[in-house]
């Protein structure tokens, strides 16, 4: 039940408490003021943001670090760390219980994604 939203505003032990509007609204701002945002959907420009925001070199090395990181990259790039799951339909019966059981995770994912697009004009590239 929209553990990600309870996760950020310290309500993850609490499940049987109802999430408010403020909470979804607190959770957002989090997202938008304390991460840097990453979308599986666009690994590459996710990966790009963080070398740029965490100064990663394209060497694949960091400040005074000598490890390579282009296996990394290619792993994580490559799909091979996701979990395979059967497919929903969006639309299902299936899709629809989990969007109302995570209806506030699911708003919160949509302000992610606004986020990540906000964030290409703050990120240099």
């Amino acid at each position: 039940d929209n553990w990600m939203v309870r996760s950020l505003v310290g309500k993850a032990d609490n499940t049987g408490t109802p999430l408010t509007r403020q909470d979804l609204d607190v959770a957002i701002e989090i997202i938008r003021r304390k991460c840097v945002v990453g979308l599986m959907n666009d690994m590459e420009e996710t990966i790009h943001r963080f070398n740029s925001y965490f100064s990663f070199r394209e060497s694949g090395e960091q400040k005074n670090d000598k490890t390579k990181s282009p296996k990394c990259k290619e792993y994580i790039t490559s799909g091979s760390n996701t979990n395979s799951h059967p497919p929903l339909e969006e639309g299902s019966e299936t899709w629809k219980l989990l969007e109302q059981k995570n209806a506030a995770d699911v708003i919160l994912y949509r302000e992610a994604e606004n986020i990540f697009k906000e964030q290409n004009s703050l990120i240099p590239h």
